[in-house]
């Protein structure tokens, strides 16, 4: 008979920094180039100016990854070596960064 140790913690996925841009934490490093490996992604909150050609009522996947690399200067060639687990946490990060008045879908 095999004990139970209960549900398995979950580690946190994300931080906010001091600054009050977001850290992930990568389940699946993303190599790029010979040398260079993402453990983490950090994106600052968007400005007026990373918002101009986003349309809030449809956000797609497409818009979610040009505006995070946006936030986080990395190469769209980055952005798409994400696993879908970091996907899914960049989309809640993203999301965090609107209102609720602001949400995807919601009227504005």
């Amino acid at each position: 008979m095999t004990e139970s140790k209960g549900p398995e913690k979950k580690l946190p996925r994300s931080e906010t920094n001091e600054d009050k841009s977001v850290t992930i934490y990568l389940l699946e490093p993303i190599r790029y180039g010979e040398n260079e490996v993402f453990e983490t992604m950090t994106f600052k909150r968007p400005k007026a100016k990373q918002m101009r050609k986003v349309n809030l009522e449809s956000l797609g996947v497409d818009d979610i990854l040009n505006l995070a690399g946006k936030l986080g200067g990395y190469a769209p060639s980055v952005m798409d070596e994400l696993g879908m687990d970091d996907l899914f946490e960049l989309s809640e990060v993203v999301g965090d960064f609107f209102p609720d008045t602001a949400r995807v879908g919601s009227k504005v």
